[in-house]
Order: C-alpha cells, then structure tokens, then sequence
C-alpha cells in the first residue's frame, strides 16, 4: 500500500483494461504509441541481470500501454528497456528479482520486490511506506531532456541503509535462506517498532489547533481545536469554510479515541467519529484532513515540538528529529520513516506529504521520459553511504508454498567489486560540477541550471543560498551609561531553492530549479534585478550532508517578451 491522498476522490472499485500484448523472439514488439504518450525508461544499474528482472503495470484506466496490465514481462523483453503510457490511474510499477509477483503478493513473499507509484496525468513517486527492499532513482524530463522538478532519489545504498533499519527493529526484517528480502514498516509490522504511548501522554492536558484545507469540491478550508485527554482521547470542534462562498459553517466535532491513536499513528488509517458517525480516511472529506494532521503531527514530531501546537505553523517545516525542541526520553517520531527520510526522498510515512520534502515529479504533457534507475545494493566508497554489500537476491523464485518468516539480523558479504577511480584519483570521490553562471528566470519562477558527474554516485540536494548581513542593536547592559548603541553586522543565509538530482556519471544535465517566492522577491529589489548566489551540492543523508560542489551563480527575474507596438494603418 502507498501513501494516502485524503484531497482526491478515488473510485471504490478497481477496473482492469485488458491490452493485448505481443511478444517477439527478440523483445517486446512495438505498439503504435500515442502522441501523448510518456516513455518510460528503466536503467538497470541492479547488477541483476536484465532477464531476471521482471516488471509489471497494474491500475486502473490503463491506455496506450505497451505492457498488458497484471502481466510480468522480463526486463530483457522490453526493447531498449522502454515502454510507452498514455494514461493511468492509481497505477503501480512493480520491480521484482529473480520471479514475477502478483498485484496482491504477501508481505512474507520470498520475492525480493518493491514499487514505484504512478498516475498519468497526475505524478509518480517511489514509496517506502509499506516497505523498503529496492533502492530506486527517478526524474521526469521535458522532451529536451532537462529534469522536471526535483528528482527522486535513493541517495545511498541498501548497504547503508539496512544496518540502520535492523538497530531500530531487527524483527521487522523478511529474509529467505539468509538473503535480504525487505523491510517492513510500523505500518506493517508496529509492534517491532518502539510505542508511542510516552509521546501520547506527554500531550495530556495540552490544546492542539488543526488549521488545513481540503483539496476537494468544493475547496474548503479547517479550522479545528481540540484538548488531549489522560488517556489520549480528544475531541476537535470547529468550522469549516468555503472560500468560493465565503460560507463558514459549524460543523460535526471529531474525536479520536485514546485506544487507537498509537495504533493510527503508525498506520495513519484507525477509525475515529465524526458527530456520532464512525469514519476512516477512505471517506476522503474534510474531516479525514483533520484526522491525518492529528496522527502526522506526532509521527513526524510536531506535537509539543519547536514549531508550536497549531498545523499551520508547521507544515511544511523540518520533520522528524529537526522538529523537536530537545532530545526526548520516549519515542518523539516515526523511526523508520525518519530514516528512510533521511536516505531518500521516497514517500517513508503514509502522510508525510505534509512535511518539507519534495516526494513526487509531474506526469503532463510537458513530460517526455520516466527516467527509473534500479539502483544496486552496493556502491563506491562516498561520504555518509559507506557499507558493505549486501546479500544477493535469490537467483529463482521459491515455490509458492515455502513459508518465509523475520529472522535475526543477517550479517551482509564484504565488497568483491573494486571501486573504479574517479578523476580526482581518489577511489569513489564524488566529482561535480555546476556549469550555469547566468540564469534568467522563466515564468514560472524556475531555473534551468546544468550539473555535471564526474564520478558516481551523483546523487542528492542541490540549494542555492543567498548570503547577506543585518545590522543588529546589541542589548545594553545594566548600568551602563546612556549613549550611542553597538550595533553589530551579522551574517545569515537565506535558502531560496533546494532540488533533488540524478546524474549518471561523465554525463551532465540541466535541471530545473523553483526559486522560494522570498528569492523572486530579493532578485527583483537587487540592482538590475539581477542577485548573485551560491549553488551548493550536496550527497549522503539529510543528516550528514557533505558538499561536494559550490558555484556562484547569478539569477535574473523574469523580463516580459517585447512587443512591438501595432502600426496603425493609414
């Protein structure tokens, strides 16, 4: 299961569009393809070999497809590993080693496989929410090939990422015959992971306020508040209002009982009532936008945090450990997805849309190419991804009927492969490169910046900081004699952008940058509109970025196209 929209009605039955689909000797024959049509890409970097890889399209309103939905095809089979999509709804990739799986396969399956979650049109994003086993990169381009938005990446590799997931809950790990299967999450497996029941009661007595907007028709907007009782329980009152009306309406209080909000904080999906009415989030109205801010707030550490009591205050702020005011002595946030979080830009908790980073890219018309690169599970020696490898995913599939269990935490194979050199000549040194000096912006408040890789893995954040200073009044101290006050130059730093990036390495490419409406707004007040500021990329976890590029750039705000005047007629 992915995360959870609580914005858009979905249908409540799932339709399957049967596509014939026709396989050559060589490949997958080639089907007319749409003018419309997305190509989606895969690049295999696994180390599997690409006749063991199967992938598989399910979902609904499938057209203009060259895979037949619900059937695996072997990677081998695509030709040049693309096929093309027209439309789908709800829609999953499914990636799976060494076996096909099935549209429903068990949590305890001994497939290694994992998936990628998409809508045309609409957006795609990887997801972690159910479960980690596949470490996947992926980016949306123009049919220039320039990246559309922030791209989606695993920024190091399962062999970092497992020994942190097994110190946090070594029972939630699936193996078979000793080779890495997945990861569960609290959303599967809650009781491997730490309660919530001390966060819980640290809020007693505390008043929340749910201020949010349902993005549904009508658009309304919360405004909610509520008390926590001993035992967790709390009821939110409050008003709804729809601004195309101006309406503001009463309505029905929500209250969530103490019993299943620990349960509902891992699995964002608990019942609660509305008046005297029993809901769930797949009522998708006003009220689960109430519920889901309740359940994310202590997931992602918000509650009783540095950013106050109220959702509007801090949606969209640093999640997880960055939100809290001082280190705890219980459980303050979700511990698998602040990790998968940390490594990743993948959905890791149901809700976690609601925090700062972006988990999606756009599915248009302006897309040309799904780029998805299966990543490996081991890689170059680079800043904050250093691991050894881990184990092999089985060469065939077990039989069905094989019963595959958690086990104890399996110690992973030292590296065999050595690690090429970079250019620098230090083995595994990231190398990159910002080529963009001046950028004008679009319309759009973007920046089309270029970025090269010298050595991989070129992947992580790239920000571009404005640095100023403010003169500041220094306190008086007592007792000092009245006259002129010290005024002091401080230096700060304004972020006005942050972009994910993949790039392959010895290649470049350009990516498209948004700039923070404060950034629009420093460029248009410099001198000529055009303002000077630092591209940095960064690679390894959130927590622990290291730099391994900076480039001053200059940013210029939109100019209008000139027009030349109408001649009048004589």
């Amino acid at each position: 299961m992915g995360h959870r929209s609580l914005n858009r009605r979905t249908p409540a039955a799932r339709t399957r569009l049967a596509v014939a689909t026709v396989l050559a000797c060589t490949g997958l024959a080639a089907l007319p393809v749409p003018a419309s049509a997305v190509n989606i890409q895969l690049i295999n970097e696994s180390g599997q070999p690409a006749q063991d890889i199967y992938v598989m399209l399910t979902g609904q309103s499938i057209t203009g497809s060259q895979l037949a939905p619900d059937t695996p095809v072997a990677l081998s089979a695509l030709s040049n590993s693309t096929f093309s999509l027209a439309s789908i709804s709800a829609g999953r990739l499914y990636i799976s080693y060494g076996g096909p799986v099935t549209d429903n396969e068990g949590n305890y399956s001994p497939i290694r496989y994992d998936k990628i979650e998409l809508t045309d049109p609409g957006v795609a994003n990887l997801t972690a929410v159910d479960f980690f086993a596949i470490p996947f990169d992926m980016q949306a381009l123009d049919s220039t090939g320039a990246t559309l938005g922030s791209a989606l990446t695993y920024r190091c590799h399962t062999s970092t990422i497992l020994p942190q997931l097994r110190a946090l809950a070594p029972s939630a790990e699936v193996d078979s015959g000793g080779q890495f299967v997945r990861f569960l999450s609290p959303q599967l497996s809650p009781s491997s992971y730490p309660s919530m029941a001390g966060y819980i009661a640290s809020l007693a007595g505390q008043t929340i306020q749910v201020n949010d907007a349902f993005y549904g028709s009508p658009f309304q907007t919360v405004s909610y508040s509520g008390t926590f009782g001993p035992d967790g329980s709390i009821t939110l009152t409050g008003t709804t209002t729809t601004p195309s009306t101006g309406q503001t309406s009463q309505t029905e209080p929500v209250t969530i009982a103490g019993s299943t909000l620990e349960s509902g904080i891992y699995t964002g999906n608990t019942t609660y009532t509305v008046g005297d009415t029993t809901e769930n989030t797949g009522f998708n109205d006003e009220y689960t936008v109430i519920y889901r801010d309740v359940v994310a707030g202590f997931a992602l550490g918000y509650w009783g945090g540095k950013y106050g009591n109220n959702s509007a205050s801090w949606l969209g702020q640093p999640d997880y450990a960055a939100a809290r005011a001082s280190l705890d002595p219980f459980a303050a946030y979700d511990p698998y997805g602040a990790t998968i979080g940390s490594y990743s830009s993948a959905y890791d908790y149901a809700f976690n849309d609601v925090g700062p980073t972006a988990v999606t890219v756009p599915l248009n018309a302006s897309t040309a190419t799904l780029q998805i690169t299966i990543d490996s599970d081991q890689g170059p020696d680079t800043p904050g991804c250093v691991g050894a490898s881990t184990p092999a995913a089985p060469p065939a599939p077990a039989s069905p009927s094989a019963v595959v269990t958690p086990t104890a935490p399996v110690t992973p194979a030292a590296p065999t492969k050595p690690v090429p050199p970079s250019p620098t000549g230090r083995p595994g040194q990231v190398n990159m490169v910002v080529y963009s000096n001046a950028v004008t912006l679009d319309q759009q408040s973007r920046a089309l910046l270029t970025l090269g890789c010298g050595a991989d893995p070129c992947r992580g954040l790239l920000t571009l900081n404005l640095g100023y200073t403010v003169r500041v009044k220094a306190p008086r101290r007592a007792g000092k004699a009245r006259g002129r006050p010290t005024v002091r130059v401080v230096k700060r730093t304004l972020v006005i952008s942050t972009t994910e990036f993949a790039i392959d390495e010895g290649t470049s490419r350009r990516v498209w940058v948004s700039i923070t409406p404060a950034g629009v707004i420093r460029i248009k007040a410099a001198r000529g509109h055009r303002l000077g500021v630092l591209a940095e990329a960064s690679v390894g976890p959130r927590s622990e970025p290291t730099t391994v590029a900076q480039h001053r750039v200059i940013l210029q705000s939109y100019t209008p196209p000139h027009r030349r005047p109408a001649r009048r007629r004589r």
